[in-house]
Formats: structure tokens, C-alpha cells, sequence
């Protein structure tokens, strides 16, 4: 089974909302969740017969229309599927988090450092010779 990477989060996002939005007896509907579930969690159709306690081959008939579960079986695994993304989506959300996280770290050590080395060629640097002033050229006159 493919493992999910954060750029898959709009995906979830819009499976999240199409298992959401679903309503029990549009076949066209749960024919679409059932086939964007195998291709979004890339799981075979024995895998999904196996979590769902089913025959592999009504996950097979459910993918071409020929058959659906009764519409309180179909709101149930939209529901499934949907809290099945929800975790998905904060487990890569955790992830997006720590890597921001850790390159907001990296740059702060960087521009640290940056500061550190400016700070030290300025303190070998000697000390330029300035020039007075013409105001102050004038004051001593």
C-alpha cells in the first residue's frame, strides 16, 4: 500500500468532503467513493473486502455499479472512509508541522550565524579614519 506524503493533504481534504457530503442511494456517488477510496488509500480490492468484512468480490461489483450495499451500509462506510482520511490527514498534518518547524529552525541557526561572522569582521576590521566634518572645521575657526 502506498504511503501518503504530505502532498497528498488536498486530496484528503476533497475526499474528506465528497464522503461528507454523501447520501445513501445515489449509486453514482458510492460507485465515485468507493473507487476514489482504493486509488487515495491504494488499497486492493482484497484489502478493502478484508477491513470491511465483505467478499472481494462485492468491492469488485461496487466498483462498476452492479451492485451497492443497502443505503445504511453506504452511509456507514462513507463515514469510515471519511474518519479513515481525517486520520491521514493529521498524521501528514503532524509531519507538515515538524518540517516547517524544523526548517524555521534551520534558518534562524543560519541567519545566526550569519550575525556571528558579520560581528566578528567587524571586530577584526580595523577602525576607519573619518574625516572631520566641515561643521566641525568651522567650529574650530
Amino acid at each position: 500500500m502506498p504511503t501518503l506524503q504530505t502532498g497528498d493533504i488536498p486530496s484528503l481534504e476533497s475526499f474528506i468532503y465528497q464522503a461528507e457530503q454523501f447520501e445513501a442511494g445515489n449509486e453514482a456517488a458510492f460507485q465515485s467513493l468507493v473507487l476514489h477510496a482504493i486509488e487515495l488509500f491504494g488499497q486492493l480490492q482484497e484489502e478493502l473486502a478484508d477491513e470491511l468484512g465483505v467478499n472481494p468480490s462485492s468491492i469488485s461489483r461496487w466498483k462498476s455499479g452492479k451492485a451497492r450495499p443497502h443505503r445504511l451500509v453506504q452511509q456507514l462506510l462513507a463515514e469510515r472512509f471519511a474518519n479513515k482520511a481525517r486520520t491521514e490527514l493529521d498524521a501528514l498534518s503532524e509531519i507538515r508541522l515538524r518540517e516547517a518547524e524544523a526548517e524555521t529552525t534551520a534558518r534562524n541557526q543560519a541567519e545566526q550565524r550569519f550575525a556571528e561572522a558579520v560581528a566578528a569582521a567587524a571586530a577584526e576590521a580595523p577602525a576607519p579614519e573619518l574625516e572631520p566634518s566641515p561643521m566641525a572645521v568651522m567650529e574650530e575657526d
